[in-house]
């Protein structure tokens, strides 16, 4: 019954913090797409480091109760995964999907954007996978 419970918590935890991080990426995408050259470099120069230092942190506290929850069962580790990799897609398609002009700025901007959706989306992917189950 307890690696039931665990299955179904795994699931809520999981397709609850994707959803999350989805939408935190949803919101964003459209406006960093939006800028222009000078705060791309303000950005780069000055706050380089920010945003992905935050979005770590973020993916990090989402990860501490799935990581508690696929303890000791396989199952739920697997079940972690689906919703994972479909709202990591999902993700990894807004930059590109934009009902915009694409220059070379936005090219470079929507790159980095899905290098960082996808190494968000695979760290809580492979994080239970990689915790020592012994306790």
């Amino acid at each position: 019954m307890k690696k039931i419970l665990q299955c179904l918590g795994t699931l809520v935890t999981s397709v609850l913090c994707s959803y999350l991080l989805w939408l935190l990426f949803y919101w964003l995408t459209p406006y960093v797409m939006g800028v222009g050259w000078f705060l791309f470099f303000v950005y780069l120069f000055f706050a380089g480091g920010l945003l992905t230092g935050v979005i770590g942190s973020l993916s990090t506290i989402l990860a501490i109760p799935v990581a508690y929850l696929t303890s000791n069962n396989m199952v739920a580790k697997i079940i972690n995964a689906i919703p994972l990799l479909v709202f990591g897609y999902c993700s990894v398609c807004l930059p590109w999907g934009l009902n915009m002009e694409y220059k070379l700025l936005q090219y470079i901007i929507a790159i980095s954007l899905s290098a960082t959706y996808l190494i968000t989306f695979v760290s809580l992917l492979i994080c239970p996978f990689s915790i020592d189950d012994d306790k």
